[in-house]
């Protein structure tokens, strides 16, 4: 695994070799309550489509296509400053966090450099760290799904740059503790990023400890409770350095359309829809738990975000199997841990989640 080659096709190779690949799930069309249930990408169902359609046709009107325009990102950005009680000067907004793990991984962590994370977590960190050439090492999560404070710091050497948590952490549903998550940005010099992205499901965030950790950056994204993963914008909150140096020199200049963020400062002011569907989501998340936990050979964990994971006595592949052929789509997590046979499941309305109880009751029986 070297990166070293004289060949352009040698290192085509090798990153194809060393970097695994992402697997979405197959694209099953527009969510209909009645016939199909899209269940493993862990979007918002709950914000009303024809409320976001007609924002996105209002954004449309105040849009020339034919122009390069940054200001719109400039607007967005202090938008997202207010809404976080911080300077624009560190936020940094990005085509979805995906982009920005990535940044940020080419950004603190070259060819040599080791990457920390833990695991089970979420698959794009290993997939951009070992894109980059770094080295990928986890440390498992303790049984209950919290952080295994000492055995993280232990991995945190002079070769480490870069720490990934994912907070509330998927697939484990569960927010690290606030103690912990401490203990780990006062005892290393390593830049810790923390990945909000179902943050809003929990109602906690990290995002006060800026000011006190300079090796701390949040990232976040419009894809989940903001409802729009089509359009691909997530941001970073973290010291002004830091995110002024990957904004100037790493990031290209227009790194997200000027429609996706007219229509993405639209929705910031419309905060309370925003907040509606999020309240929602966390009523029919509580009853989902209590219906899973109904059926005798199912066990479903608490959560903190807008999915659902639950494990069964029957092969998680053939049950997900199964429930494809009925329409629904959800992700086959397979062994948590000690838990064998986890399936991840988004929360949606109550016809969605009826549909989805009454295929998985036919399933597993």
């Amino acid at each position: 695994m070297t990166c070293g080659s004289s060949s352009w096709r040698r290192r085509l190779g090798d990153i194809s070799r060393r970097t695994p690949v992402y697997q979405p799930s197959k694209d099953t069309g527009v969510l209909s309550t009645h016939r199909k249930a899209m269940l493993s990408a862990n979007a918002n169902l709950f914000l009303n489509r024809e409320t976001l359609n007609e924002i996105m046709v209002e954004a449309a009107s105040s849009v020339d296509p034919r122009i390069y325009f940054s200001q719109s990102v400039r607007k967005l950005e202090k938008l997202l400053a207010e809404k976080h009680n911080c300077s624009p000067e560190g936020v940094l907004v990005g085509n979805g966090g995906d982009q920005l793990i990535d940044l940020l991984v080419r950004a603190i962590a070259g060819p040599g450099s080791t990457v920390v994370s833990v695991t089970p977590t979420f698959s794009m960190y290993k997939r951009y760290v070992r894109a980059n050439c770094a080295t990928y090492r986890t440390v498992p999560l303790k049984n209950d799904f919290t952080l295994d404070v000492k055995k993280l710091l232990a991995e945190l050497n002079s070769v480490c740059q870069l720490v990934f948590l994912c907070s509330p952490n998927n697939p484990t549903a569960r927010t690290f503790g606030q103690s912990s998550v401490e203990k780990v940005l006062s005892q290393t010099n390593s830049l810790v990023v923390i990945d909000e992205a179902y943050a809003d499901f929990a109602g906690t965030s990290f995002v006060d400890f800026i000011e006190s950790y300079e090796n701390l950056v949040i990232i976040r994204t419009f894809s989940k409770s903001l409802g729009l993963a089509g359009l691909r914008i997530g941001y970073a909150l973290g010291e002004k350095n830091i995110i002024s140096t990957i904004k100037t020199s790493m990031q290209h200049p227009f790194p997200v359309s000027s429609l996706a963020t007219e229509i993405a400062i639209r929705l910031l002011k419309r905060d309370e829809l925003v907040k509606k569907a999020i309240r929602e989501a966390i009523r029919e998340r509580k009853h989902l738990i209590s219906r899973l936990n109904d059926l005798s050979t199912v066990k479903a964990f608490d959560s903190e975000t807008n999915f659902v994971l639950f494990k069964t006595e029957q092969s998680s592949s053939r049950i997900t199997a199964e429930l494809a052929q009925k329409g629904v789509e959800v992700r086959n997590i397979g062994r948590v841990l000690e838990h064998r046979n986890c399936i991840r499941a988004t929360v949606g309305p109550q016809a969605v989640m009826d549909y989805f109880v009454n295929a998985l009751k036919e399933a597993i029986s």
